[in-house]
């Protein structure tokens, strides 16, 4: 297979599985929403349920695996070591991976509050 082809099916992959993680994610939530009201004295909370956490995790190492992938290919793929390209490639995955991280920060810092 051409690396142009493999660079394709793994693009595809990475995009299944963050496609995967989401719908994990929503699932999850939707779950932690059917959970039940717990009103302790002054404070009112949901109690924990035991699948969205379970699917939340999974989600999670969908994720985590998926940036791994993404942040690890481009040193597998280049097969000659001169190629400028490659460390550019390099240099733009690692800045992708920092941003996307950036990017959850404020959504997670929100769901706290």
């Amino acid at each position: 297979m051409s690396p142009k082809w493999e660079a394709i099916m793994m693009c595809l992959l990475i995009l299944a599985m963050d496609g995967a993680a989401g719908f994990l994610g929503m699932q999850a939530e939707d779950a932690q929403d059917k959970g039940k009201h717990v009103r302790i004295i002054f404070v009112e909370c949901k109690k924990p349920v035991h699948k969205a956490y379970l699917l939340g995790l999974a989600a999670a190492a969908l994720l985590a695996l998926a940036h791994a992938l993404a942040h690890v290919r481009p040193c597998f793929c280049s097969r000659r070591r001169s190629d400028t390209s490659s460390s550019c490639r390099r240099g733009l995955s690692k800045a992708a991976l920092i941003a996307s991280w950036y990017i959850l920060r404020p959504s997670y810092l929100s769901e706290l509050a």
